[in-house]
């Protein structure tokens, strides 16, 4: 069964089994501003965390190569946003691209978030 949350930019789509786990892959439908987003570097990130105005998940793998210190990378880019805004969650066993590599963890991460937030 595929289940539908409105998330801004568009719709999160996954599949459920009869269990309510995550049966399939997550896709959000209409992603033009995320699409936008190849266009830019981390500078340009970093200087917009501070207007960030709705609630935002950082997931951070706990085997990320780009850092040194994944934790404290994530605590840095929520230290950036503006305070309530924002909740950590780091993928055991992951690289850079939890998603990829911990899809199932990542799920279990995202879902929850994006229920408890959803219309905020």
């Amino acid at each position: 069964m595929t289940e539908f949350l409105d998330v801004p930019g568009g719709r999160l789509a996954y599949d459920v089994d009869g269990s309510g786990t995550l049966g399939g892959p997550a896709v959000i439908v209409g992603h033009s501003l995320f699409l936008k987003t190849f266009k830019s570097t981390p500078a340009h990130a970093e200087a917009q965390l501070s207007n960030v105005s709705c609630p935002a998940l950082v997931i951070m793998g706990t085997l990320d190569p780009d850092f040194a210190d994944p934790q404290a990378e994530g605590n840095a880019i929520l230290a950036a946003m503006p305070a309530g805004a924002d909740t950590a969650a780091m993928a055991g066993g992951a690289g850079h691209y939890p998603h990829a590599q911990t899809p199932e963890a990542v799920a279990e991460l995202v879902i929850p978030f994006l229920k408890e937030h959803a219309g905020a």
